[in-house]
């Protein structure tokens, strides 16, 4: 960040929240309620991901750590391209996310176990 707040150059990362760095992932809800979130990378320099479901009439999040990510703890990744092993996607319900009414609480539970 510059002086003035803003990003002073690209970086791997998509949002900063009490100093972790997060790569951001959206999805809308499909027809059978599932959540997809796309082009997960494992070789970007990020600290976290924060998966945000948006449905007809909610919002839902989770958070995992890069390596909850890598080691599967955050769920089954399926790769996005045929042989090939640079974006995968992670499908989660809404039984898998938290409402979010939760969501500063949950950040900042978060956000703690990083310092």
């Amino acid at each position: 960040m510059n002086k003035n707040q803003k990003r002073a150059t690209q970086s791997p990362w998509d949002i900063q929240i009490n100093n972790v760095k997060f790569e951001l992932k959206t999805a809308t809800e499909d027809t059978h309620g599932k959540f997809q979130f796309n082009h997960l990378r494992y070789h970007r320099e990020y600290q976290a991901v924060l998966c945000l479901g948006v449905s007809p009439n909610a919002l839902y999040f989770n958070l995992w750590s890069k390596a909850d990510i890598t080691t599967g703890k955050a769920g089954k990744l399926v790769s996005m391209e045929k042989s090939t092993s640079a974006s995968y996607k992670l499908t989660k319900s809404k039984d898998d996310l938290f409402h979010l009414n939760v969501f500063e609480q949950k950040i900042r539970e978060f956000t703690n176990d990083f310092e």
